[in-house]
């Protein structure tokens, strides 16, 4: 459908046979998880898919400067929603992170984290829910957290914000940071967005997360998440897609140094999921760390520059994704796939 109308049919034989371009040019994602990591093989084998710095375009809505002027809408011919994403140029949006990317963190400062533990029941038989005792995430960078459903994710997500009962510490340039310290320093998107919707309008739920009142950098932001049309309605008579988007721009306003995000693009299509990603990219430019709990691999592909993998509440692989790392985040997926006979995308993992 575009604009309300049946614009295309298709049997579900033809529609199956549908190649991954042709997918992607509907605004559509892939099905198989080997063409989301052939789409990126490709991309990022090319000059074009990581731009110099002279090349790179503007990026205004995460910028820290407040006076830059946003980049001027781009429509892609081939697809006729993608219409408003004022701040995101096709080629930004549409690059998966490039292993030099990955590589670029080696050096960076880390963010160590220690003593990681918590249980959802307390006693001496409760199952440890979270047992990490030391860990490194790259500081600035962009922290894929993969694993199967109830493998300790989005309990590690929680602990990080000091959500939850988790002790340990979180160390930031040599200062350590325990609960109540990582819940002034973090922002999180929570699964269930509905959660953290409180304002009348989407545009005082954004502006509520900036540090003063600023309706032309709230409305920048929606504007690059394509929520501005929407931004005098009540934020829950949404879409669960716009929700999630609402939720992306407020965490984004609040400019805080670790950004936790539990499955942001789950219901997105590819070019909102495109979206959210090149802001991803941008926020890692002001020095942020963001960490990503996710099943998407080609969000993953998009802008992630490190992965943790997760199980029974432990971390079990920690790895750049360089060139090496895809490989091993493909055999990641594709253990997942050969489990039952379910799409991906549709299976825990």
């Amino acid at each position: 459908m575009e604009r309300g109308r049946i614009a295309r049919r298709w049997t579900g034989a033809e529609f199956a046979a549908l190649p991954a371009d042709a997918l992607c040019d509907l605004g559509l994602r892939v099905r198989r998880v080997q063409d989301a990591f052939a789409a990126a093989g490709t991309a990022s084998a090319s000059p074009a898919a990581e731009p110099s710095e002279a090349e790179a375009p503007a990026a205004p809505a995460i910028s820290p400067s407040e006076s830059e002027t946003p980049a001027a809408p781009t429509a892609s011919p081939s697809e006729a929603e993608v219409q408003a994403t004022p701040a995101i140029s096709p080629s930004e949006a549409e690059a998966p992170a490039a292993p030099t990317a990955a590589a670029s963190q080696a050096s960076a400062p880390a963010l160590a984290i220690d003593d990681f533990r918590f249980a959802y029941r307390r006693g001496a038989n409760a199952t440890p829910a979270l047992d990490i005792e030391h860990a490194e995430l790259p500081q600035g960078g962009i922290v894929a957290v993969v694993g199967r459903n109830g493998a300790g994710k989005s309990t590690f997500a929680e602990a990080l914000c000091g959500l939850n009962r988790c002790g340990g510490r979180l160390t930031v340039g040599g200062r350590a940071h325990g609960r109540k310290r990582r819940t002034r320093a973090s922002f999180m998107v929570m699964q269930d967005v509905n959660h953290q919707l409180f304002a009348e309008s989407v545009l005082d739920e954004v502006q509520l997360s900036l540090a003063e009142e600023d309706e032309a950098r709230a409305h920048e932001l929606l504007r690059a998440l394509d929520l501005d049309d929407v931004a005098d309605d009540h934020p829950l008579s949404l879409s669960g897609g716009q929700r999630q988007r609402v939720c992306v721009a407020a965490a984004l306003a609040s400019k805080k140094p670790l950004v936790v995000y539990d499955e942001p693009t789950s219901g997105l299509d590819l070019t909102h999921m495109r979206q959210v990603a090149a802001l991803l990219r941008q926020v890692r430019d002001t020095g942020a760390t963001q960490v990503v709990v996710t099943h998407d691999p080609e969000f993953i592909l998009s802008c992630c520059s490190q992965v943790l993998e997760m199980e029974s509440g432990r971390i079990m692989e920690n790895y750049a994704l360089d060139a090496a790392g895809m490989r091993r985040l493909e055999a990641f997926f594709a253990r997942a796939q050969a489990v039952g006979g379910e799409p991906w995308e549709k299976r825990p993992m």
